[in-house]
């Protein structure tokens, strides 16, 4: 059993607590916590409210980490320490120059979309 599977396997014995853990730390993407949260919704083992919830608290607080773990650390902290998060200074550049160019309603159309 690979490593994911028993991230997902231990989601299913935390229930709600398990898809707000897998949202707020984002281990693995969320796309794949929401979708095996459907599928606990799906066999039973949960409900769509109780899902619902966790799901927009967990994914909530983990946007709100990162956004003050940028705004504490900032671009300093990534520059030094972006290679343990796979992030190279030039990532950064390319996103910032990605956000310039775009402004602040192309990010928000983008995530509507992905």
């Amino acid at each position: 059993m690979n490593w994911i599977e028993s991230f997902l396997l231990s989601l299913e014995q935390l229930g709600y607590f398990g898809i707000f853990l897998g949202l707020t730390l984002e281990i693995i993407p969320s796309e794949l916590v929401l979708a095996y949260g459907g599928y606990l919704i799906g066999i039973g083992k949960i409900s769509f409210l109780g899902a619902l919830i966790a799901g927009i608290i967990g994914g909530t607080l983990a946007q709100i980490i990162v956004y003050l773990l940028g705004r504490l650390v900032g671009r300093p902290f990534f520059i030094h320490y972006g290679k343990f998060f796979l992030i190279s200074e030039k990532h950064l550049c390319q996103s910032e120059e990605w956000f310039e160019n775009t402004g602040i309603l192309s990010y928000f159309l983008h995530d509507l979309f992905l």
